[in-house]
Parts: structure tokens; sequence; C-alpha cells
């Protein structure tokens, strides 16, 4: 019969403390305290008794290994029997004596269910020995056995007596650990309400920097200066096509047939001949090399409207070539946005989270509320 049985009787209704979830950290530091005395009266009494059974186990022990089966009247095999189960009840009783002074004596419930545990794993080993033994060795093994009884007897009674104590300080140990564990969760949750906040105040100015963005692209796109430029850029993109006009009137210009008959014996020249009429752009770049077949007033003339065609091409590119301040902020929104959408998903995550934290933090004041109901106290959140 364990030393818990207790549990399984119905405890005498008492009248429901009610307290609520502010006052809990204040009231449990205050109940261990007043718990703590009379704990460790309890504590120091069962102590004192371990240390008597101890004493006595001991003694006990030491009777046992100076049994002789000599002067017995039973025949070998019995004895072989007798002999090796009296020898293994000495090494339980060693092992139990060890475990028993080693035995922690902090806590009133743990210090019970420990002794409860190490009685039931000695009996587990030693019934069967101590069966055999006592068949021929009960007057010597009794003394071991009354003492064990006797312990586990005084156990009984301080557990019977104290079952509404244990019971008490057990629930506020545990109610103790739930705090501690919502007060972690606690944590977490402000730490994800710091985190949203956070990324709260990033969204806003990112919502506050592409609404000035675009107040801006508005601003330029309204302004004289950027009409005078889009019209530039108008005009250079209609250059552009007179540009084009002015390179046919030069190739125009250059009789490549003619110049392949002046020059066909000269492969050299041919080359170059030919490589200029399969890639005209080529003489704005470099035009010496064709120039210096042509006659002396067809290369002046050429010259000249390569000269003004680069310098087109100049003005056009330098109107071209600047950079459209609308596109470029239009770039900026693009990504202003894409920010958002990011700073959107890490403030879902962190809503989730938040929502997890709040859950467990329910589940585990439910938990407390319940085990606190155990002892008679109607927590209120």
């Amino acid at each position: 019969m364990g030393i818990f049985n207790f549990f399984r009787k119905k405890p005498k209704e008492e009248a429901k403390a009610k307290l609520d979830f502010n006052e809990l950290e204040g009231w449990l530091n205050k109940e261990k305290k007043e718990n703590k005395e009379k704990e460790k009266a309890r504590l120091d009494q069962i102590g004192n008794m371990i240390l008597n059974l101890v004493k006595e186990l001991r003694e006990g022990r030491a009777a046992i290994q100076k049994i002789s089966l000599d002067e017995k009247d039973i025949n070998e095999r019995v004895k072989s029997i007798v002999t090796s189960s009296l020898s293994n009840l000495v090494v339980y009783l060693g092992e139990l004596i060890k475990t028993l002074e080693k035995i922690k004596k902090d806590d009133f419930p743990s210090l019970i269910t420990e002794i409860n545990r190490i009685f039931v794993v000695f009996r587990q080993k030693s019934a069967i020995n101590y069966t055999k033994a006592s068949f021929v060795m009960d007057k010597e093994l009794r003394s071991v056995n009354e003492s064990i009884r006797k312990f586990l007897t005084g156990m009984n009674w301080i557990v019977e007596q104290e079952k509404s104590f244990v019971q008490r300080i057990t629930a506020l140990g545990q109610a103790e650990n739930s705090m501690a564990e919502l007060e972690g969760i606690e944590r977490l949750i402000s730490g994800a309400n710091e985190k949203i906040e956070k990324i709260r105040r990033e969204k806003k100015s990112l919502e506050e920097r592409k609404q000035s963005i675009e107040r801006n692209a508005i601003e330029i796109k309204e302004s004289r200066e950027y009409n005078e430029e889009k019209n530039k850029k108008l005009g250079a993109l209609s250059r552009k096509n007179e540009v084009e006009m002015k390179i046919i009137e030069l190739r125009g210009l250059i009789d490549f047939k003619s110049l392949a008959k002046t020059f066909h014996e000269n492969g050299k020249k041919m080359n170059v001949i030919k490589s200029y009429e399969h890639d005209f752009s080529q003489i704005f770049e470099n035009d010496a090399d064709l120039l210096n077949l042509l006659d002396g007033d067809k290369r002046g003339q050429i010259k000249e409207r390569i000269a003004e065609i680069n310098q087109m091409n100049t003005e056009i590119q330098g109107v071209l070539g600047k950079k459209d301040r609308i596109e470029e902020l239009k770039s900026e929104i693009a990504k202003t946005e894409n920010d958002l959408k990011i700073i959107d998903s890490d403030k879902m995550k962190e809503q989730n989270k938040l929502q997890k934290f709040d859950d467990n933090l329910k589940a585990k004041k439910n938990e407390i509320i319940k085990i606190l109901a155990r002892i008679n106290i109607e927590l209120s959140q």
C-alpha cells in the first residue's frame, strides 16, 4: 500500500478564497513564506526518522552478515538458497542505506514521492530473497522488517496528517512554475509588440516617402523647365531623322562603283572601299582611309558634311542623354512599393507570432486557474 493512498479520499469542503490575477504573484510569495516554517519542521522530522532508520538498518544488515547456517538442520540445497538470498539482502540493504543517506530533504512533497519510490524499488528487488531467507531465518530478519514497517507507518501517519498541506504546497509550487512560464510568454508578447510597432513606424515612414516622391513627380511634371526639356527631347528625336537623311546624302556623294573601277587592281585600297561600303557608319570614327582615295574637292566637301553630322549628333546626344527625372522618381516609387510589401509581410509574420503567444498566455492562465482550484482558490482574470 503506497503512502499516497490518501489522495483517493475526497477532501473536506472548504470555503473558496477569491483572488485576482494581478494579486497572484504577491499572494504566492506570501503563501510560500508562511508555509516554509511548517514545511521545514516536517522535513526535519522526516530527516530524523530517516537517520534512525538508517541506524537500525545498518545494525540489521550487520546482524544478517553474521548469520551462520551451520547449526541449522537443513539440507544443502535449502542452505545454498538461503545463503544466496541473505547475501542479496545484504547488498540491497546496503543500496537502500546509501540511497536514504543521499536523499534530498528540501521539498516536502518531493521527499514523500522519493521515499515512496525508494521503498517500491527496494521491495521489488528484495521481496523474493526475503521470502526465501525468512522461511528459515524469520526471527533473525524480523528486526529489519520491523524497522522498515515502523518507518513507513510513521510516514503514512505524517502524510495523512498533512495531506491538505502537501496538496497545497504542491499546487503552489506548480502555480509558481507556471507563473514563471507565464512571465516568459509575456516577455515574448512584449517583444512581438515592440517589433510590430517598429514595423508600423517603418511603414509610415515609407508611405510618407512615397507620397513625397509622388508629389515631387507631379510638381516636376507640371513645371515649365520639365516641359521645356521634354520639348527639347522631342526636337532632338526629330533631328535624329534629319541626321539619318544627311547620312544618306553623304553616302550618295561617294561613288563606290567608280572607286572600285579606279582601284580594282590595288587589293589594299579595294579592301578599304568594300569595308566602308559595307559599314558606312565607321566614317564618323575614322574618315582618313576613305577620304585619301578621293580627289581634293570631294574630300573637302565630305569632311564638312561629316563634321556637320558629328556636331548634330553631339547636340542631340546632349539633349537625349539627360536623365528623365520623372522616370527616376517612378523607379524610386516602385522600390518603395516593394519595400512596403516586404514590411507588410514582416508585420503579418509578427502578428501571427503574437496571436500564438496570446493563445499560449490564455492557456497558461487557464492552467494556473485549474491548479489553484484544486486547493479551493478561485482565480479571476
